[in-house]
């Protein structure tokens, strides 16, 4: 599975997994940014200065500033997906939330009780650190072996 993760710098261990997905020449042209502050997260940005978990850095009103590390989604308490009159959407994939939202409509269309619904749509968590890249992936395989024992893949 070379390849499969990679880091912008590989001198620097990553402390979250967001499932970023870019390309090779995507990667290229992220590592020639040379100037990386590494202060944490950001707490504010006033005209002059950004204020971070551990420090400021000076900056301007001429800067432009953009906010690009929110989460897409939160991370929420795992429960099962269908409940009575009641959809929990959660990924049924790990880092795929179009396929799980069409997965898990496929499922309520076709099959009738909650229990064999959520049979076949065990929720996988969002990853969030490193390790959960594995967790996530466990998940899904699970998932993905319950498709194929009842043929719905």
């Amino acid at each position: 599975m070379a390849g499969v993760l990679t880091r912008i710098d590989p001198r620097v261990k990553p402390t979250m997994y967001r499932c970023a997905v870019v390309s090779d020449a995507e990667l290229a042209q992220l590592r020639r940014v040379t100037k990386v502050i590494r202060k944490g997260h950001v707490k504010a940005i006033e005209a002059d200065r950004i204020v971070l978990d551990q420090g400021e850095i000076p900056t301007s009103p001429q800067q432009i500033h953009v906010h690009c590390s929110a989460d897409g989604f939160p991370r929420l308490p795992e429960q099962p997906i269908f409940q009575g009159n009641r959809i929990k959407v959660q990924y049924v994939r790990t880092c795929q939330p179009t396929f799980s939202g069409a997965f898990v409509a496929h499922v309520e269309a076709t099959l009738s009780s909650d229990e064999e619904k959520n049979a076949l749509c065990r929720p996988v968590q969002i990853p969030v650190e490193p390790i959960d890249w594995l967790r996530t992936l466990l998940a899904s395989s699970q998932n993905r072996a319950a498709w194929q024992k009842n043929r719905i893949s």
